[in-house]
């Protein structure tokens, strides 16, 4: 009975062991890079998780109506403040010292933010190792997917600071899992938990509606939205048009961080420089359930997880503001598909996300920036494409092998591509 209950953990010591290796080298960089390199007594710290923290500090205070009025610029769902909660109540008992509203060099409360917020960061590497396990990669070229996926997913947590967005993107992911295994349900509240926790991963939400027989789509709808009904109404009732403000129009800063093209066409909000990202990610909802729309045709996991990439790359071809750690869903999903389809297809897109990673922190011109870093994505998306379309040759050759002189083989295994009666 013990082995039984060690076996799932032990075939999961690949994210295990990056997870360890994230937090150890995110905490490290953080803490000894300023005094060790720069000879400075400073710890390096993500600025943007302070104002989340700070709006979790209320979660534990008992006062959620107040979290989009409370100056912190929090512009996502509050499941991220409850997931934050207990290291707020840590060091609230303890009476450590957040970095806000005034910067500190040395806060005490990092000691508890900031290996838990990495930590939160890695759970998408779970269900990215277990698709690996599915797509049956090679363990040595599995091995190094964990390594990359770590190596991209790091400025998520260690230099942005935005759990947020890993987290809701794990549990995405292992939604698409229990669609793919004909568990609705499960599905569902997966989605549920995700959306409460970043919107955004509404994208995908069309991706994993296609896959659900359409009768079970009142109970998905619903399931999806009750997490974020429960945690949103108290704000809306406190504050309505603090939190309207917040969620609906989205508001951005592109004299901070990265505009691109589309911030032209951007409205202001305001009398600020800020811009509501709000339209266009109406638009990206819109272009994700004509992609979701084509998952109807298509049964194997590889092709559905490739068209939920493609609708995380909507939102980096349509975002008038980019932050760097925006392109990292894109580059998870399009190393993993890459890894599946052999050495060179997998070595360019680690490539490819290496330098989009690095590319990306830095400031050009709206289209220059805009320009390379989608080139580069779509090169990773391009290299994930190829495992999709080599096990669709794959099967049709074993298929032409056996035709007029044996019976006809066997059926794919349920975690390969699939190709009966014209669909992948």
């Amino acid at each position: 009975m013990g082995f039984l209950s060690i076996r799932p953990i032990a075939r999961r010591w690949r994210p295990l062991l990056a997870s360890f290796g994230l937090v150890a080298t995110g905490m490290g960089y953080s803490l000894l890079w300023g005094p060790v390199i720069r000879h400075h007594s400073y710890w390096i710290m993500p600025g943007d998780i302070w104002g989340t923290f700070r709006s979790a500090q209320f979660i534990t205070w008992g006062d959620i109506g107040g979290i989009y009025t409370a100056g912190t610029s929090l512009v996502t769902f509050p499941g991220i403040l409850v997931a934050l909660a207990p290291p707020a109540l840590v060091a609230h008992l303890f009476h450590l010292v957040e970095s806000y509203p005034y910067p500190l060099s040395r806060p005490s409360a990092w000691i508890v933010v900031g290996p838990y917020e990495m930590l939160l960061s890695c759970l998408p590497l779970f269900p990215l190792d277990a698709m690996a396990e599915r797509f049956r990669i090679p363990p040595f070229r599995r091995s190094l997917l964990a390594l990359a996926e770590l190596i991209v997913l790091w400025q998520v947590s260690v230099v942005w600071g935005h759990p947020e967005d890993a987290l809701a993107c794990g549990f995405a992911l292992y939604a698409l899992l229990m669609v793919k295994d004909g568990r609705p349900v499960a599905a569902g509240w997966l989605m549920g938990v995700a959306l409460c926790i970043q919107p955004l991963v509404i994208l995908v939400l069309p991706v994993v509606a296609f896959r659900v027989p359409w009768r079970s789509w009142p109970g998905l709808v619903l399931r999806c939205l009750l997490p974020s009904a429960l945690l949103l109404a108290g704000p809306l009732f406190s504050s309505f048009h603090a939190s309207l403000h917040a969620l609906v129009d989205q508001p951005n800063y592109p004299t901070v961080d990265h505009p691109t093209p589309l911030v032209h066409l951007a409205p202001k909000v305001g009398h600020s420089v800020a811009v509501a990202a709000g339209p266009f990610r109406v638009a990206m909802v819109l272009l994700a359930t004509i992609v979701g729309f084509a998952t109807r045709r298509y049964k194997s996991l590889e092709a559905i997880l490739f068209l939920a990439g493609v609708c995380f790359f909507l939102r980096c071809l349509l975002e008038p503001v980019m932050d760097p750690y925006y392109i990292w869903p894109v580059l998870a999903v399009g190393l993993l598909l890459a890894a599946k389809s052999g050495w060179t297809p997998f070595l360019l897109a680690a490539a490819a996300s290496f330098a989009a990673t690095g590319f990306s922190q830095h400031h050009f011109s709206d289209w220059t920036w805009w320009s390379v870093v989608n080139g580069l994505l779509f090169v990773v998306t391009v290299a994930g494409l190829l495992g999709i379309l080599r096990g669709r040759s794959s099967l049709q050759g074993r298929l032409l092998r056996h035709e007029g002189t044996h019976a006809p083989p066997e059926s794919a295994p349920a975690n390969s591509t699939e190709l009966v009666g014209g669909e992948l």
